[in-house]
Formats: structure tokens, sequence, C-alpha cells
């Protein structure tokens, strides 16, 4: 190869490389979302029809997260609701004391043998005990839903990351691909052209 082509030519590794990379980012990334898949946890298991007033007796301290059951079937009828439920509202007491009630921080979601749930709420409390779940609805086109609420694991948070992980290292093998493709085109093209105009 002389000085020009050296310049000039693109190698089969411009080629190569990047495809190899784009081949093993695919390949971990869905490595990575099976393994966050194969993660994930059962739903919680304490329901309640809302609007209403619940009590339940949570065994252990820590953070709670109230779903909002999309798709469920709850003492023998069958509750649909769409992933944002307008106007709904919830409080928790312990006692006469008012538990803060917090936006769900991260936002996930569960379909396991028929039952899907949407993370909605999360609530923390420093003893287990019997907690009041006061709910209401303000919405017209929706008078009655099904709540569920479960203690915080790790797990989902861990799934969360999984497919995060799987998600980012997917795009970054596809521009990576795309970057290098182009590159070594334009490459060959200014290479074709000057070869044709015979300037070397």
């Amino acid at each position: 190869m002389n000085a020009f082509e050296k310049k000039y030519k693109p190698s089969k590794k411009q080629f190569i490389i990047p495809t190899i990379i784009f081949i093993l980012c695919a390949v971990t990334s869905i490595f990575l979302f099976y393994q966050g898949k194969a993660r994930s946890i059962d739903p919680p298991k304490t329901s309640f029809l809302v609007p209403g007033t619940t009590i339940l007796d949570l065994t252990q301290a820590g953070r709670y997260t109230i779903y909002l059951e999309l798709d469920t079937l709850f003492e023998g009828k069958h509750y649909e609701a769409p992933e944002v439920l307008e106007g709904l509202k919830c409080e928790v007491m312990k006692d006469e004391t008012k538990i803060k009630v917090e936006a769900a921080d991260l936002s996930y979601s569960y379909n396991r043998n028929g039952q899907k749930g949407e993370s909605y709420f999360n609530f923390t409390i420093a003893e287990p005990g019997k907690y009041t779940i006061i709910t209401t609805i303000d919405n017209e086109q929706m008078k009655e839903a099904v709540l569920s609420v479960g203690l915080k694991n790790e797990k989902m948070v861990r799934v969360l990351q999984f497919t995060v992980g799987a998600s980012v290292l997917m795009l970054v093998g596809i521009f990576e691909f795309i970057g290098y493709m182009i590159y070594g085109l334009i490459k060959l093209m200014i290479y074709k052209t000057k070869l044709k105009q015979n300037t070397y």
C-alpha cells in the first residue's frame, strides 16, 4: 500500500471492528435485559378497593410502594385503570399521625399471571403496626379502582437498572456502528474521487 492509499483508502478493519463492537453491545444488552426480567418479583399481595378507608397490618418497617392495578381481578370483579389516574389521592395515618406520602420515586410495573400494576406512591414507616390508608378519586370517568401495597424491594430497582443499562448499551452500539460506517464510507468516497482525479 503506497502513501496515497494509506492516507485515503479505508481499511477492512474500519468496517469490521465497529461491526464486532455493535454485535457485542447487542448481545450484552439482550443478556442484561433477560437478567433483569429474571429478577422480577411477584406482585404485592395486599390489595384494596378505592375510594375508601382501609386498615393494613404492615409487619415490617421500611419504605412501601402503593401500586395502581391496571388490569386485575378483585373479589370476583374485573377492574381496569389507565396508567395515570387523574384525581387519585392517598393519605396514610398511624393513629393520629399523618405519614408522608410521595409520588413514586421510580416508575416500574409488573405483569404476573394476568395481574398488571404500576407504581404510584411511596411512603416510609419507622415501625410495624396497623396503618390506615384513606383514598379518594376525583374523576368523573373512573369511579373505582384497585390499589395494592408492598414493601419496596431492591430487586425491583435492580430490574430497572438492568433494563436501563441494556437500553443505553444498545444505543451506544447503534451510534458507534452508524458513526464508523459513515466515516468509512466518506473516506471511501474521497479515495475513489481522488483516484479518478489521479492527483497522487
